[in-house]
């Protein structure tokens, strides 16, 4: 009898021992406004987006780095607010594309978008980046939030 209920307690740890633990990456169930990404920009010349609309050259556009345009729901007409972190300049644009080569948190822009942080001959510009408003829900389902208007608008955050 002793032994059958340290067998039966033992089973029990080792089952709460080996449950997955929840993940704790930085793709949480919301990207929030309050959340900063850090990563490196390029550009791009646009054409059809991943998220089915064809794209000109001199819209503000973004094209979000792969693993993120993929855990989340509803990215696609999202806006961002992008500063470069060397010269701070700041501009807005929308995710339009998915970018499979950006490293996470990086971005690909359209070239007028990214001439309002930096200049094409520099190719690469270190930056960080929020949403602009509401959040981006996670594709497992999430549906506790929702997302804020976004503003039809592009503008210019600061020069």
């Amino acid at each position: 009898m002793f032994f059958t209920t340290v067998a039966v307690a033992l089973a029990a740890v080792a089952t709460v021992v080996a449950s997955p633990v929840p993940s704790t990456s930085s793709a949480s169930a919301h990207m929030k406004r309050s959340k900063t990404y850090i990563g490196r920009a390029t550009y791009f010349y646009t054409g059809l987006g991943a998220c089915g609309g064809y794209n000109y050259n001199s819209q503000h556009i973004i094209a979000l780095d792969a693993s993120l345009y993929e855990a989340f729901d509803d990215v696609c007409g999202k806006w961002l607010t992008i500063t470069n972190t060397q010269n701070h300049k700041s501009a807005r644009g929308w995710i339009v594309d998915e970018c499979p080569g950006c490293g996470y948190g990086s971005l690909d822009l359209s070239p007028s978008l990214f001439s309002m942080l930096g200049s094409e001959s520099e190719g690469v510009l270190p930056i960080e980046w929020t949403v602009s408003g509401g959040s981006l829900k996670r594709s497992v389902g999430d549906s506790t939030e929702d997302d804020d208007e976004f503003p039809a608008e592009l503008e210019l955050i600061a020069a």
